[in-house]
C-alpha cells in the first residue's frame, strides 16, 4: 500500500527519467544536426575540390592552345625563312618530337619509363621498306606503320603487366638492343639480288618539303591529343594508375584496361615518326634500332617537366640541333654529348623538380 510520502519520491524519480530522456533526445538531435552539417561541409569541399579541379584543367587547356598556336607560326613560317639544309634539320627536329611525345605518354601517364622505343620505331621503318620492296606502290606504306605499332604495343603491353616499374626499363631495353644486334643479319634474296644486312633497305625518295608537310601535320595532331588527353577524365585515369596501381583497382579504374590503352597509343604514334624518319632519309638500316635511338626521348626530356608537351619539343629540337653540330666537328661526337647527360640526369632532374615547385608555390 503507497503512502503519501512515497509519491512525491515516485514523481521525482518519473521526472529525473523524463529529464534524462529529454537530455538523451536532444543529444541525439544534436548528433544528428552534427552529422548533417558535416556531410553538408563534405560535400561542399568536395564541390569546391571539383570547381578548383576544373578550373585548373581549364587554364591548363588554354596554355597548351596558346603552345599549339605559337607552334603553327613558328612551323608555317619556317619554310619561307629557311634553306634546303636548315628545312631538312628541322623536319628531323619534328619527327624526333613526336617520337618523344608518344614515349612521353608512358613514361608519364602510366610510369614505364621504356628504353625500348627504338622498337616500334625501326619495325615501321623496316616494314616499311620491306613492303615497298615487294610492292612498288608508296601509298601501302602507312599500313604498315599501323602494323608495327600494334605488335610493338602488344609486347609493351604484356611488359607492363609486372608492378615492377625498374625490371620494365631494363626488359624493354634489352629486347630493342638484341634487336639491334640481330638486325643486321637480316636479309631478303629477290630476284637474285640481296637487300638488308648491315646496308639496311632503300625507299622511294621525297620532296622534303612534302615529308616536312606531313610531319608538322602529325605532330600538331599528337600535340593537341596529348594536351587535352591529359586534362580529360581519360587522362586522369591515366594518372591514377601511374601513381598508385592498388588505389585506382579500389577506386573502379580497370588498371589493364588503361596499360593497353596507353601502349597502343604511345607505339602507333612512335610508329609512324619512325615511318616519316625512313621516307626523311629514303632508307633504313640498323641504326634506326640503335642505343642512341632508343636514349633519345629520355635525354630529350631531362631538362624539362615531363608533363609540358612544349618543353618535351623543346627539348627534341634542342638534342637534335646539338647531336647534328657536334656531328659536324667529329663523327658520333653527340654519342659523348649522351653520355654526360645520362650521367648527371639525377642530378639535373632533381634541379628540375626544385625550379617546378619554386614555380608553383611563386
Amino acid at each position: 500500500m503507497l503512502t503519501g510520502k512515497t509519491l512525491p519520491v515516485e514523481r521525482l524519480a518519473g521526472e529525473k527519467i523524463m529529464e534524462k530522456e529529454e537530455k538523451e533526445g536532444k543529444e541525439e538531435k544534436e548528433e544528428k544536426e552534427k552529422k548533417e552539417r558535416e556531410e553538408l561541409s563534405k560535400v561542399d569541399i568536395i564541390g569546391n575540390a571539383i570547381k578548383n579541379y576544373k578550373e585548373l584543367y581549364r587554364k591548363k587547356r588554354k596554355l597548351r592552345l596558346a603552345e599549339f598556336l605559337i607552334l603553327v607560326v613558328i612551323f608555317t613560317i619556317s619554310p619561307f625563312v629557311s634553306g634546303f639544309y636548315f628545312l631538312w634539320l628541322m623536319t628531323l627536329g619534328i619527327i624526333y618530337s613526336i617520337y618523344t611525345l608518344a614515349w612521353n605518354c608512358m613514361e608519364t601517364m602510366i610510369g614505364r619509363t621504356s628504353l625500348g622505343h627504338a622498337i616500334p620505331f625501326g619495325l615501321a621503318g623496316y616494314l616499311s621498306a620491306i613492303l615497298y620492296l615487294y610492292i612498288k606502290n608508296p601509298l601501302f606504306i602507312p599500313v604498315t606503320w599501323m602494323i608495327a605499332g600494334v605488335l610493338s604495343a602488344v609486347v609493351f603491353y604484356i611488359l607492363s603487366l609486372s608492378r615492377d616499374r625498374v625490371a620494365f626499363v631494363f626488359i624493354s631495353f634489352l629486347i630493342g638492343t638484341v634487336i639491334w644486334i640481330l638486325s643486321p643479319l637480316f636479309t631478303i634474296t629477290l630476284n637474285g639480288e640481296v637487300y638488308g644486312g648491315e646496308e639496311g633497305f632503300s625507299l622511294p625518295s621525297n620532296p622534303v618539303l612534302a615529308t616536312y608537310t606531313f610531319s608538322v601535320v602529325l605532330l600538331l595532331a599528337t600535340f593537341l591529343f596529348f594536351g587535352f588527353l591529359r586534362t580529360s577524365a581519360t587522362g586522369l585515369k591515366f594518372a591514377t594508375v601511374r601513381d598508385d596501381e592498388k588505389a585506382a583497382k579500389l577506386v573502379g579504374v580497370k588498371v589493364n584496361k588503361v596499360k593497353a590503352y596507353c601502349s597502343l597509343i604511345s607505339c602507333i604514334i612512335t610508329a609512324l615518326a619512325g615511318g616519316l624518319y625512313a621516307l626523311h632519309f629514303s632508307h633504313v638500316n640498323p641504326e634506326i634500332f640503335s642505343i642512341h635511338v632508343a636514349l633519345f626521348p629520355f635525354i630529350a626530356t631531362i631538362f624539362f617537366k615531363n608533363d609540358s608537351e612544349i618543353g618535351v619539343v623543346a627539348g627534341s629540337f634542342i638534342l637534335v640541333f646539338a647531336s647534328n653540330y657536334l656531328n659536324s666537328i667529329f663523327p658520333q661526337l653527340h654519342l659523348l654529348l649522351y653520355s654526360a647527360l645520362l650521367i648527371l640526369s639525377p642530378g639535373i632532374m632533381r634541379w628540375r623538380d626544385r625550379r617546378a615547385k619554386l614555380m608553383s608555390v611563386g
